[in-house]
């Protein structure tokens, strides 16, 4: 599947689809000191033309103010030849420092871990329907992990059915265009109502099943006990809040910081702060240290 990202301004690229394939017919160059963008490599494209992106499969374009804007086109046949083998992944979480998981629509074709492209992911939040069953939110430009399709999955979400009055357990239990949605408390029962527009930040839960989960502060997805993560079934004390965090609307993944609650991801252009050195290489790693 090709995607245009809506910053991408030039309409002089001639893109004869084709797989990796593709030609690409560049307009003349731009006079000298044009703007110029670079790729996480140091290569250079400047403003105007269209460039290969460093995955050998997909196309960039330079915009005026100093963006790198490109293609997604799937290349699960091509690419590099130096790069004999890609790494699935399904998130980036998977992917090395300063890798990103390119995401493909479809459960059946595996997403892989490749260079940043650079793109800009607008801040809205839309729902997927994951390659697990369940819906997730992201940003509609950049799916943060793999999924079957857009919109929220039908039907019962991970054995969680409904009790057939309009009741849910999670927005997976929801037709598409609704969501699940209810008052704090685990003895109030939450309903399916027409989906409505989330902010895009990430909050924390204490779930009702005593399990953190997190979601939109707005729209966390199912019932919870509390805001917050639930405490440590024995009290006990978590690292010290790290100075990481991510900055920029892109689609890179820096790993994972303890904030002092809580894991979290470093997402975005680049990672900021003095600890971003130390940042755990998963999730995994940080639970196993921080507890959390």
């Amino acid at each position: 599947m090709t995607r245009y990202f809506s910053r991408v301004t030039f309409v002089a690229a001639l893109l004869a689809v084709g797989g990796c394939g593709s030609t690409v017919v560049a307009p003349p160059p731009p006079v000298d000191g044009g703007v110029v963008c670079r790729f996480p490599d140091g290569t250079e494209c400047r403003q105007g033309q269209s460039c290969p992106s460093p995955d050998g499969c997909n196309t960039c374009a330079c915009s005026g103010d100093g963006l790198l804007a490109c293609t997604a086109r799937a290349c699960v046949d091509g690419g590099p030849a130096d790069v004999p083998a890609r790494r699935a992944c399904v998130s980036g979480a998977d992917c090395a420092l300063g890798e990103e998981c390119h995401i493909v629509e479809g459960c059946a074709t595996p997403s892989y871990c490749g260079p940043m492209l650079g793109r800009v992911c607008t801040g809205d939040v839309t729902p997927y329907c994951g390659c697990d069953g369940r819906t997730f939110f992201a940003s509609s430009t950049c799916p943060t992990r793999t999924y079957e399709r857009r919109g929220a999955c039908e039907g019962v979400d991970a054995g969680s059915p409904t009790d057939g009055g309009g009741t849910c357990r999670s927005t997976g239990d929801c037709p598409p265009s609704m969501m699940c949605q209810g008052a704090q408390g685990c003895d109030v029962p939450w309903r399916c109502v027409p989906a409505t527009a989330c902010t895009p930040d990430i909050a924390r839960f204490c779930g009702c099943d005593g399990v953190t989960f997190e979601g939109s502060s707005t729209c966390p997805g199912r019932p919870y006990r509390a805001f917050g993560r639930c405490p440590m079934p024995d009290g006990g004390t978590s690292c010290a809040p790290m100075d990481a965090v991510g900055e920029g609307l892109c689609d890179g993944y820096f790993g994972v910081a303890w904030n002092g609650s809580s894991c979290v991801s470093i997402t975005g252009c680049r990672c900021v702060g003095a600890d971003c050195p130390r940042a755990y290489r998963d999730r995994e790693e940080c639970v196993a240290a921080c507890g959390g």
